[in-house]
């Protein structure tokens, strides 16, 4: 179907303008990948962390309910911070998302093999808001990852209970407090199982942080990040 609409109303790529696609393989290629590797956090504290691996004494501090890892493709800047703004509020610009996710999936270097035997599930959004974009943009990149990363995907284990203002008018401390009580877990489903949250952009980690909390409340075995993107 994609490639039908695609026929029918030729992509421009909104980053140069080149008729083809929404995002031009020549745009793709501009992006840095090569150091991403060098760039990668502890979601807990902030400061580089080897593939993105939770400190230890992070760990600790949060009772071990921190995820134990967090890898983003891409830093929030430029044509990726175009792509995922844009996605959220026109509906037609989710397709810049499949774009990137598959780019950064095969171009970025990690070696994805510990996340085998995990579940993909993504960041839920609230019924208002899904009511009103039509789809939810991290569900649109787990979509796209599983088949990559050849993990099954479960959308529908985490919802999300509680509506919040827009994060990114918050402190990182008004943050964690509207998130506390906004998310529910399947725990039939949940526990025992490894988990692999996926979502557009990482600001702060609140979200990935409140989740991975309640998931491992109700039983899951480890959790882990992927996120398209990182604010920096």
């Amino acid at each position: 179907m994609e490639n039908l609409i695609n026929l029918i109303f030729p992509q421009e790529c909104f980053s140069c303008g080149k008729i083809g696609r929404i995002l031009c393989v020549e745009c793709l290629r501009k992006l840095s990948l090569s150091k991403i590797a060098d760039k990668q956090i502890c979601i807990v504290c902030g400061t580089y962390s080897k593939e993105g691996m939770t400190h230890e004494k992070c760990l600790k501090s949060k009772d071990n309910k921190a995820p134990r890892q967090l890898i983003y493709l891409f830093e929030y800047k430029d044509m990726v911070r175009k792509s995922v703004k844009e996605s959220k509020y026109a509906r037609k610009q989710f397709l810049a998302l499949k774009y990137l996710t598959r780019w950064g999936i095969q171009e970025c270097g990690f070696d994805f093999g510990y996340y085998t035997g995990f579940a993909l599930v993504p960041v839920p959004i609230s019924k208002k808001k899904m009511r009103r974009r039509g789809f939810n943009q991290a569900r649109i990149i787990a979509r796209e990852a599983a088949p990559l990363l050849g993990l099954k995907l479960n959308a529908t284990c985490v919802t999300r209970e509680k509506d919040t203002r827009a994060q990114y008018t918050k402190s990182r401390t008004e943050r964690f407090k509207s998130l506390e009580g906004a998310f529910s877990v399947e725990g039939n489903y949940v526990r025992g199982r490894k988990i692999l949250l996926v979502d557009d952009i990482c600001t702060t980690g609140a979200t990935l942080l409140e989740i991975s909390k309640v998931l491992y409340e109700v039983g899951a075995q480890e959790v882990r990040c992927l996120c398209l993107s990182k604010a920096v």
